[in-house]
């Protein structure tokens, strides 16, 4: 049941470390962002939740929950290169193909997740009944019909107009039911996950064409100029081995397209991947992250002559800047993972990275062609 899940050991554990002001084992990545910047999930959750003066203790009562994020399962319509069938379920085929040949499947990334069903999205609601704002994730949580239930059954229970939506979403599930159900709710925020311009995009998260996903998320920008008190569009990127260099295209784009449409006051955030790790930046040479740097070092200068843009740009192009000086790993096998997997999900693919990313190409194959 949801009422004894959310008071489980190993949450109580990170809650005990919280509360003492330390830093749990599983909170590594956030101190390191606070480290490098002033800007993690940790510090961005504990904003959003401050105005519901939440106590903080280590068991949660469920009348307190305001704030829930919420998994649909792993449906999805994109393999992007950094996920894996968890969370997409398009990428079993191909990632069985690949591992398969190594006799060492990764069996974290190979788990089903917990699929979600209509009962027990009723029995959430019904646990967590002063809820406020709930986070939409998936897979890909615009094109999952449970996702639907949901948004059906608050507007049912008369709940709608009280809570705030937030998604994390690709946009290509938007369609004019969910937009006419959406105006049943206080506000509807869109967390759009975007990892690269043009042809960085198409490689990372294929098998999106960047020509669609820049008409897609015009689309959703131009509702939220029509509509202000209603719709909000911030970027989520997720910075790793593919995308390392071209970081700074896809914040200048963000940066460009937002201030066409009267968003730069909503932020963005980049967080590095972890899992998979051969999917980490630090796979690549310094040499090769440091071609990304002037692109970044020159939005920063750019971006302090506009008046009024939030300040998550600049927190997050710190972040990145200083994630880029990383030294490269030194565990051969990862690296070798990692051209392996690249070079098995072109194979599958047909397609070749030397042909999307060709710094990345002549980083980590250079004796290839030799």
């Amino acid at each position: 049941p949801h009422i004894d899940r959310i008071n489980i050991e190993p949450l109580r554990e990170i809650r005990r470390s919280l509360i003492n002001g330390e830093f749990h084992p599983a909170c590594s990545n956030c101190q390191e962002g606070e480290n490098l910047s002033s800007i993690s999930l940790r510090t961005i959750w504990n904003n959003a939740l401050e105005k519901y003066n939440i106590p903080i203790t280590e068991f949660v009562d469920p009348k307190d929950m305001r704030y829930l994020s919420y998994a649909f399962g792993n449906k999805c319509n994109s393999k992007c290169m950094m996920c894996g069938p968890a969370s997409s379920d398009l990428w079993t085929d191909e990632y069985t193909k690949i591992w398969a040949k190594t006799q060492r499947i990764r069996l974290p990334l190979v788990t089903p997740p917990t699929q979600i069903h209509k009962n027990s999205i009723s029995e959430m609601l019904d646990t967590y009944p002063n809820l406020e704002h709930i986070t939409l994730l998936g897979g890909e949580p615009t094109i999952i019909e449970e996702h639907v239930f949901m948004l059906e059954t608050l507007i049912s229970q008369n709940k709608s107009k009280n809570i705030e939506l937030s998604y994390v979403t690709n946009l290509t599930g938007i369609n004019d039911e969910l937009i006419n159900l959406w105006s049943n709710f206080k506000s509807v925020g869109f967390n759009v996950s975007i990892d690269g311009f043009d042809k960085v995009n198409e490689y990372v998260r294929y098998p999106f064409k960047w020509n669609k996903t820049d008409i897609n998320l015009r689309t959703i920008l131009q509702h939220s100029k029509d509509n202000k008190s209603k719709f909000s569009v911030s970027l989520s990127a997720t910075l790793n081995l593919y995308n390392c260099i071209d970081m700074g295209n896809l914040i200048e784009y963000w940066f460009n397209v937002s201030k066409e449409y009267d968003n730069l006051n909503s932020g963005i955030l980049i967080t590095r991947v972890v899992q998979p790790d051969y999917t980490n930046l630090n796979i690549s040479s310094v040499e090769h992250r440091q071609k990304g740097k002037q692109k970044l070092v020159e939005l920063l200068d750019k971006i302090k002559k506009e008046p009024n843009i939030n300040p998550s740009y600049e927190q997050n192009i710190n972040l990145v800047l200083g994630l880029l000086d990383e030294p490269k790993t030194t565990n051969e096998l990862l690296i070798n993972d990692a051209k392996y997997f690249i070079t098995e999900s072109d194979k599958y693919r047909n397609r070749n990275i030397k042909d999307f990313i060709p710094e990345l190409y002549n980083d980590l194959f250079k004796d290839k062609d030799n």
